[in-house]
């Protein structure tokens, strides 16, 4: 997973530009996905707030990263 890594690339980014934004390092996935219990795993969780559910993710969000995979986005 790139998620996690990106975010701090663009955390990173913007504290070096000065900017006011802030970046919170959340995924987004459907619960029932494979890729839940895999972010899971990786350390990402609920009660952190690094997990949520994806529509909950977007609804509180004012920019969403969508990140897929090279493979996937062939298809």
């Amino acid at each position: 997973m790139k998620g996690h890594a990106q975010a701090q690339n663009l955390r990173d980014s913007l504290a070096e530009a000065k900017s006011d934004i802030v970046v919170k390092p959340q995924l987004g996935l459907r619960k029932c996905s494979r890729s839940f219990a895999e972010a899971q795993a990786a350390g990402f969780s609920e009660e952190n707030g690094t997990l949520c559910d994806i529509w909950e993710t977007i609804s509180g969000s004012d920019l969403v990263l969508l990140l897929i995979s090279d493979v996937a986005q062939v298809n």
